[in-house]
């Protein structure tokens, strides 16, 4: 009683708090077709320390007693699924025909029925809780929310798979699936932003925010309403690179130190000296830049770039046509931009009646074929390096972006304590932009702030 009791709590105050500070979330998006090769888009820089290839499950083989067995784990052992294994798994929408086709696949390789559920994300997190061994055996949370999971004991580490895990995908991904150095994901998709940009306005994307600068000083013009260049400037989850990129951060040790914050840090302070000054050929106020206002100036000509996510691609693509460009982040005072990603992951229930069973089917579902499928169908950027590499990667030029920006991104911490941030940095870049605080002043507060809540 005491454990369900405490899954509840941690969950209903993650969705209360979530709720007051909602615009931080990155939101689902719906399949989105691929764009024109983009000036100035670089593709996706080889891995690191990561070895070449990537390992995909082996065709099923029968047992003495005729029973499936599973691909070998981590260790080079085979596991077999329950034998009368039927699982129950959550997926999100705007999948299209990618899960009903991998279920049939799967089915037919271990023989393991698989019901399948639509269910948003973030409601998943929350039914986990609630619900427990009678909630899905294999979910889909955001990485966000994975610390309150495992503190809560909601999900398994991914042992079996984890060497795979960490092969297939690059570092910054595989700790984004990670709590305290245990991997509990198994990756197949991310999100991130970039630069959006009009070929009619600025012919070729800027290298540095200097020349975004440089640009908007001499194209924003408040009388007529065009300006050089927009985002969701108190939006932490947008303005991160502003404090990250020059060596700023949030948690320390990777984002696993609470004791440790470094957003009012001197390396912030040198990236947020540009978030000062693009306020200068942004004249406007933070509560302004909603997306709806973004998307109707981008979309009629009358805002020369925008940083957004992937959930823009099609209203841009259709407005703009061949003159969209896309873009990795420019530079920030001289280093690249560091943005947040949002990385999507399978998860199994620690709950489950099946274990080996949902083990196998989130391995599964995050291999290399699995993600290509889900990229081709849905526009999704895989995780896979091997899938980031293909030719559907190299042919479809906007994804080339998004992962040449992936490379160089942070996944959002997800230690449960990250909850307590949102808030009081957003504020503090709201009071930053609108009336010209200090920044050192306004961070040092945030952070007292999360540090001692009221």
């Amino acid at each position: 009683m005491k454990k369900v009791i405490a899954l509840i709590t941690a969950f209903t105050i993650v969705l209360s708090i979530s709720a007051c500070g909602g615009k931080t979330a990155a939101p689902e998006v719906e399949p989105q077709a691929p764009v024109d090769q983009p000036t100035g888009a670089k593709t996706a820089p080889p891995p690191v320390d990561q070895p070449d290839g990537a390992l995909t499950p082996p065709p099923p083989t029968e047992s003495s007693n005729g029973a499936k067995t599973a691909p070998p784990d981590a260790n080079g052992s085979e596991f077999k699924a329950e034998a009368d294994a039927k699982l129950v798994v959550w997926e999100s929408k705007g999948a299209g025909t990618y899960p009903e086709e991998l279920i049939k696949e799967f089915t037919d390789k271990y023989g393991v029925e698989v019901t399948r559920e639509v269910i948003d994300s973030v409601e998943q997190a929350d039914r986990l809780a609630q619900e427990g061994a009678s909630a899905a055996d294999v979910m889909m949370l955001p990485s966000r929310e994975l610390g309150k999971a495992v503190e809560a004991g909601l999900v398994l580490p991914n042992d079996l798979f984890e060497v795979e895990a960490r092969r297939m995908n690059a570092k910054n991904i595989v700790e984004g699936v990670s709590y305290h150095g245990i991997v509990y994901g198994y990756p197949f998709a991310a999100d991130t932003y970039l630069l959006y940009y009009n070929k009619k306005l600025i012919q070729e994307a800027p290298r540095t925010f200097d020349d975004v600068i440089d640009f908007s000083k001499k194209f924003t013009n408040k009388t007529t309403n065009t300006y050089g260049i927009m985002w969701d400037v108190s939006n932490l989850y947008f303005s991160y690179p502003f404090l990250a990129s020059s060596g700023g951060y949030i948690y320390g040790k990777g984002g696993t130190d609470i004791n440790d914050m470094g957003l009012n840090s001197a390396e912030a302070q040198r990236s947020m000296k540009v978030f000062s000054r693009l306020r200068e050929v942004l004249p406007l106020q933070s509560d302004k830049l909603t997306q709806d206002f973004k998307r109707e100036r981008f979309t009629t000509g009358q805002l020369a770039m925008d940083i957004s996510g992937p959930e823009m691609l099609s209203d841009y693509k259709k407005a703009l046509g061949d003159q969209l460009g896309v873009a990795p982040l420019p530079a920030v005072a001289g280093y690249p931009a560091v943005s947040f990603a949002d990385i999507k992951a399978w998860y199994v229930n620690a709950d489950s009646k099946y274990p080996n069973a949902a083990k196998l089917f989130a391995y599964y579902a995050s291999s290399r074929e699995a993600q290509l499928n889900y990229s081709v169908q849905t526009g999704a950027i895989p995780t896979n390096i091997e899938v980031q590499q293909s030719e559907h990667i190299l042919s479809a030029p906007y994804m080339s972006a998004f992962i040449a920006q992936l490379g160089n991104a942070q996944a959002v911490p997800n230690l449960p304590e990250m909850d307590l941030v949102w808030r009081p940095v957003d504020a503090a870049l709201a009071d930053i932009w609108d009336n010209q605080k200090d920044a050192k002043a306004a961070l040092d507060h945030a952070v007292k702030e999360i540090q001692a809540p009221k």
